[in-house]
């Protein structure tokens, strides 16, 4: 099986400045409490969301910038 491409870490930032503003947009929307969102539940919401539209899983995966699944994490534990 070939190995997983690396991951392109510049999009870590862009990543970063796009759970920022949807913090920022929590807070501002109501009945969101901005408390409860986390850089892991928004993630999981975006990694479902892509799921629900027919994204593959190793897309997903990549998209989400996992490149081993032992490094995936189950936000609900």
């Amino acid at each position: 099986m070939a190995e997983d491409p690396p991951l392109d870490r510049t999009l870590d930032l862009a990543a970063f400045y796009s759970l920022y503003r949807g913090t920022l947009a929590a807070e501002d929307a109501e009945g969101v409490d901005p408390e409860g969102l986390t850089p892991q539940v928004l993630r999981a919401t975006g990694g479902r969301f892509f799921a629900e539209v027919g994204f593959d899983a190793m897309s997903i995966r990549n998209l989400l910038g996992y490149a081993d699944r032992d490094r995936l994490e189950d936000v609900n534990e």
